[in-house]
């Protein structure tokens, strides 16, 4: 399952209210101190594309 995270506490460049969407970043934050400072949040389910009929 994919997760973003929102700043409760400024910390780094990051400051309170900024979402953090990127899997990456998510990971690394997750995996230190800096943990204490989001609050973690389900990513919305991404929409398979539906393809436009054409005519």
């Amino acid at each position: 399952m994919a997760y973003h995270l929102f700043v409760r506490e400024p910390f780094g460049d990051w400051k309170k209210g900024d979402k953090i969407t990127d899997p990456a970043t998510v990971a690394r934050i997750l995996g230190d101190e800096d943990a204490a400072h989001v609050v973690k949040t389900a990513a919305p389910a991404e929409t398979p594309a539906v393809p436009v009929a054409e005519g």
